[in-house]
């Protein structure tokens, strides 16, 4: 998020503890509360949402690591997977109501946007494509691959922030 703010195109801004001009609010507050997609009311998500809404009228989106914010986390594996999976699915549904505005925004939120949406299925494809072709040897290298990418994303945030545990944000 701290790229994303550097551009002004942060594309989720934290539910409880976004911050956002009243009278901008105004103009989608009816229109961001009765969001459908397919025919069906939006239940979860609306943090992205509320976020897109601010980018679709072209205004800049900050982030700042300095603010603080208690909130309640999953507490068993069932409930923390229940929100991941809800996470998910606005991540794909906002990502192409998002994809409507990147020509407002600086070039990065376009990069970002276009490799995180299409990560996961080229890794997807390409486990997959390793696993039928029988090279299990390759497939481990491919994820160990991975895995090292977030340990070192993970390693510099806790360099970062001077906090050793985050480097277990490598196992998330």
């Amino acid at each position: 998020r701290a790229c994303q703010s550097y551009f002004h195109c942060v594309s989720c801004i934290s539910g409880p503890l976004g911050l956002y001009r009243n009278n901008l609010l105004q103009q989608f507050l009816e229109a961001w509360y009765n969001q459908k997609f397919l025919g069906t009311h939006c239940t979860f998500g609306d943090d992205r949402h509320l976020t897109n809404r601010m980018l679709s009228m072209g205004y800049a989106t900050k982030y700042t690591s300095r603010s603080r914010c208690y909130s309640e986390t999953p507490s068993s594996f069932l409930r923390w997977l229940s929100q991941q999976t809800r996470w998910s699915k606005s991540y794909f549904r906002e990502w192409l109501y998002n994809a409507l505005w990147w020509h407002r925004h600086h070039a990065w939120m376009t990069y970002e946007a276009v490799v995180s949406g299409l990560f996961p299925f080229f890794v997807a494809a390409t486990v997959l494509r390793l696993f039928y072709a029988g090279r299990p040897w390759a497939l481990l290298w491919v994820l160990l691959c991975v895995q090292g990418v977030a340990l070192a994303k993970a390693a510099f945030a806790a360099w970062l922030r001077g906090c050793l545990r985050m480097v277990l944000l490598s196992l998330y």
